[in-house]
């Protein structure tokens, strides 16, 4: 082993210095009876680096340790390991990056994880992967608000794709839209309810339209409309007035 630093009747000052140890490892920083205390730099014999507290001879309290595959955590150490249940920050070497809560030291809790291509991703997670609740904005635009489970949207969700310029909602599942949209909302505040095709078109089926002006409509498929409008087309106080294939709300008369 190797000292560098302040000498006092054979042993070490209080205060910075530097120790190559045998096995390898280099400590820089500040000693307190010969023992790593206050701010230090430990480059380990792995190609791990670690700055920040210790206490004790030990990294304790907010640090820094770059692993020597280039992933770097930023949080905080008990006792020479990172604090298992807690928050930090993760800098991985292809360009991710992470901030949020952990638990046993993989990503799990709610956390917002930045991707390299531009996609960001805040909501929950468990054991490093999506799920629960979570809103993905993609690098395009597009973004996905609701339900996910192991990494892939699944469950209710809405989905803003800047191509369309409005937003579907529906039911996903193994990050596709299942059976269409169930509602759309267009820029303009327009809302509609009802069934889709897979392409999002509004199709057959019964479905409901609320302008941004405030009026609303129900549309019924043409078969639909027939039956409605024989049943109700002898009734002078009928709330429906029928235009083409469109059945209005409309007050009854007076």
């Amino acid at each position: 082993e190797k000292y560098e630093g302040e000498w006092e009747k054979a042993q070490r000052v209080d205060g910075p210095g530097t120790m190559s140890y045998l096995n390898g490892d280099r400590y820089c920083g500040y000693w307190v009876k010969e023992k790593h205390e206050g701010d230090g730099k430990m480059r380990f014999r792995n190609g791990d680096q670690f700055e920040g507290a210790w206490v004790a001879g030990a990294m304790n309290g907010k640090g820094s340790l770059r692993y020597a595959n280039g992933d770097t955590f930023q949080g905080n150490f008990v006792e020479n390991a990172r604090e298992e249940e807690g928050e930090g920050v993760m800098k991985y070497k292809n360009g991710d990056l992470y901030r949020g809560q952990w638990s046993a030291c993989v990503v799990s809790g709610t956390g917002t994880m930045s991707y390299r291509n531009g996609d960001v991703y805040t909501g929950h997670w468990c054991k490093n992967k999506r799920e629960g609740e979570g809103e993905m904005t993609f690098s395009d635009g597009t973004r996905y608000t609701g339900g996910w489970r192991r990494g892939r949207k699944e469950g209710e969700g809405s989905m803003y794709t800047p191509s369309d310029n409005y937003t579907v909602s529906g039911q996903f599942v193994n990050d596709l839209l299942c059976g269409g949209a169930r509602s759309i909302v267009y820029p303009n505040g327009d809302i509609f309810k009802g069934k889709c095709d897979r392409n999002n078109r509004r199709i057959d089926g019964v479905g409901s339209m609320v302008f941004s002006t405030g009026d609303k409509y129900v549309s019924l498929c043409l078969s639909l409309l027939l039956l409605l409008l024989l049943l109700l087309s002898r009734s002078p106080y009928s709330p429906f007035a029928f235009n083409s294939n469109t059945l209005c709300l409309t007050p009854p008369p007076p």
